[in-house]
């Protein structure tokens, strides 16, 4: 999917730009903010986000790159992950886990376009919805196509692109 997304893929341990770094920290917020809604808190989330907030603004005043932490970033990683994995589990959805997994990532990979007419009818829509992005050429194992990629990196959908059908009865 990196490799799909047009996104940098290091053949060994580097420090992130600070561009990949906030992008990971985006990608990370949308989807905590989607899991809230769907937990039906989106209220109770922006609250948690609010004060969080103000807590890193006392703690950070001002504008400034730190160091990067490479033992802190791998603990904060595993830990999202212990979190996932306990979420899944107090859901009850353990069962319905890898499948789904499997459907979700499919489903992902098929966030490209056949032709440059359908990026740019999709550069369009979201552009109308005040969305800043552009489209690239990548070659994938079925030939050329073209992915939409917001200004952050994130890989848009197509205008075409089909939802996943989750599986909710295994």
């Amino acid at each position: 999917f990196q490799k799909l997304a047009c996104q940098h893929i290091p053949s060994h341990r580097e420090v992130p730009s600070i561009e990949v770094r906030e992008r990971r920290l985006s990608l990370d917020l949308e989807e905590s903010t989607e899991l809230a809604e769907a937990f039906g808190m989106g209220h109770q989330y922006a609250l948690m986000l609010q004060q969080k907030a103000e807590q890193l603004l006392k703690k950070y005043p001002s504008y400034e790159v730190l160091r990067y932490n490479e033992r802190e970033v791998l603990d904060a990683l595993i830990d999202k992950e212990v979190i996932n994995n306990g979420s899944i589990i107090e859901t009850g959805m353990l069962n319905l886990y890898d499948h789904n997994y499997t459907l979700v990532y499919e489903n992902n990979m098929t966030k490209c376009c056949d032709s440059p007419a359908i990026a740019e009818e999709s550069i369009q829509f979201y552009r109308r919805n005040d969305v800043a992005c552009s489209y690239r050429k990548v070659i994938t194992e079925q030939g050329i196509k073209y992915v939409i990629i917001r200004t952050d990196g994130k890989l848009l959908k197509p205008i075409n692109f089909l939802p996943v059908k989750l599986n909710l009865e295994l």
